[in-house]
């Protein structure tokens, strides 16, 4: 038998619920950054989970917008996070989608609890402990990251940086093949199976390096192993 860590079981708690309030609506939240790595190489979380990355392809993400106010109605909200409403705006037309939820909530002059960042859609929801019923003091961060088709050297890549101008001769680190999102793998967290992007070595190595396979272990940490 293995004791899963607190934050773990807080983190799948979250992923797992907001994966299935919005499977009516078709929506396919995939794994991102640590969680996506920790999947593939262990079934567990890489490290402790201090936030959570969730992936969106751009028409999934608008589905998600439109119905964002499940998210109140199903979790408890953490504190409002601040932004500059003012200096906000996507001016790449390929995310032309995103742009009209931006403007939606640039003009909102209420409070929400979420907030467009660089690439993603941002909130907190409170930390829940699911066998006791009971809410921790803190909170714990949830990015939707989004992305969107573009054109580069006459292949259709998905990017999620929409606020800065792609290198002419350099995709961005944060980028998949067409299909590899328009075509879905599972991968298991501790048992329960979510989306992945079809390939993922590539993004990986991106943001881990070449050894992303080779967990790094700092001092005082515990590296947490659900499979071999």
């Amino acid at each position: 038998n293995k004791i899963v860590p607190t934050k773990h079981l807080i983190a799948l708690n979250i992923i797992q619920k907001l994966c299935e309030i919005y499977k009516p609506f078709g929506i396919k939240f995939f794994l991102l950054g640590g969680q996506l790595l920790g999947a593939v190489r262990q079934e567990a979380f890489a490290g402790r989970p201090q936030d959570i990355d969730l992936g969106l392809i751009d028409i999934h993400f608008d589905k998600f917008i439109k119905n964002i106010d499940l998210i109140q109605k199903n979790f408890k909200t953490g504190r409002f996070l601040n932004a500059d409403k003012k200096k906000f705006k996507i001016m790449d037309p390929d995310f032309a989608i995103m742009q009209n939820h931006v403007d939606e909530w640039t003009n909102n002059k209420k409070s929400t609890f979420y907030r467009f960042e660089k690439t993603c859609c941002q909130f907190r929801l409170v930390d829940f402990i699911p066998w006791s019923n009971e809410y921790n003091l803190g909170d714990m961060l949830v990015d939707i990251k989004f992305f969107s088709l573009k054109s580069f050297k006459g292949n259709q890549y998905w990017i999620n940086n929409p606020f800065e101008s792609t290198d002419e001769n350099e995709l961005p680190k944060e980028h998949f093949d067409q299909n590899d999102l328009l075509e879905l793998n599972t991968a298991k967290l501790y048992g329960f199976k979510f989306y992945i992007p079809k390939k993922y070595e590539k993004y990986l190595e991106g943001l881990f390096g070449k050894d992303w396979k080779t967990p790094i272990l700092k001092k005082g940490s515990k590296h947490f192993v659900w499979k071999k």
